[in-house]
């Protein structure tokens, strides 16, 4: 067999479900995300924990992206500070809203929740929260992978809810329990993980979506240029002096 042919195929059919399956939804998000930056409010994102953490940086201050993004970066839950110990902290119930308090979350905000497992306490603390302060929330998740974790699963949340089933809104990433989409002989472990392609897919195209609706009602989107072109520093500098007190990693 050849599993690299295997892994592009698999990963292509993750793309087509999502597509195919999710777009209505994935409109419904850019349409809540282009209202929610015409009326003066930002898109915050979280990745909640390890892998997840580089949904954050996805579309944060990205070419071709939306400058009104707020992005939750925060070391506890990312790789960069010890890989066991994104583990615990995103276990622990009652860290999150500790987070956002430092994050500028406004109602009339939206958050984008994003973890493929979709159970652990600062996932789900991240979507309840956000709901109590007036922020829709959007999820990208995936309910198969989510429904195949127990309830007594060591790190899911008090609630035993899923993140599919606690935000206003969730696009399924496709994921499968386990994540791993090759199965090679020899080796008894799957490899070829697809849920950080599919989420970038996900964000992307949310972003696609909002900037057609914003468009639609006559408003222009303020998107970043990129700054290895000429005239990209100069084209962002009106974004950063407007965005730099609102947005705590520009």
């Amino acid at each position: 067999m050849d599993y690299l042919t295997k892994y592009y195929e698999e990963v292509l059919d993750d793309l087509r479900e999502i597509h195919e399956q999710e777009s209505e939804k994935i409109k419904q998000a850019g349409a809540w995300v282009g209202q929610a930056i015409m009326d003066g409010h930002l898109l915050h994102v979280w990745g909640t924990g390890g892998h997840s953490s580089m949904a954050g940086e996805e579309i944060f201050y990205r070419a071709g992206g939306l400058a009104p993004v707020n992005t939750i970066l925060d070391p506890g839950v990312n790789l960069m500070c010890g890989a066991r110990r994104t583990t615990a902290i995103e276990r622990m119930e009652g860290y999150a809203p500790r987070i956002l308090d430092l994050y500028n979350l406004k109602p009339g905000g939206v958050m984008l929740v994003v973890n493929a497992n979709g159970m652990n306490s600062v996932t789900i603390d991240t979507a309840l929260e956000c709901k109590k302060r007036g922020l829709k929330t959007i999820a990208i998740t995936a309910r198969e992978c989510s429904d195949a974790i127990p309830p007594d699963q060591p790190g899911r949340h008090s609630s035993k809810k899923s993140l599919y089933e606690v935000a206003d809104l969730y696009i399924d990433c496709k994921t499968i329990p386990g994540e791993a989409l090759v199965k090679i002989e020899g080796c008894d472990q799957a490899v070829g993980p697809s849920s950080t392609i599919t989420i970038a897919f996900i964000e992307h195209s949310i972003v696609i979506a909002a900037v057609e609706y914003m468009v639609s009602k006559g408003f222009k989107p303020e998107i970043w240029k990129s700054g290895n072109i000429p005239g990209g520093d100069e084209a962002g500098e009106d974004y950063l002096e407007k965005y730099v007190p609102l947005c705590r990693h520009l």
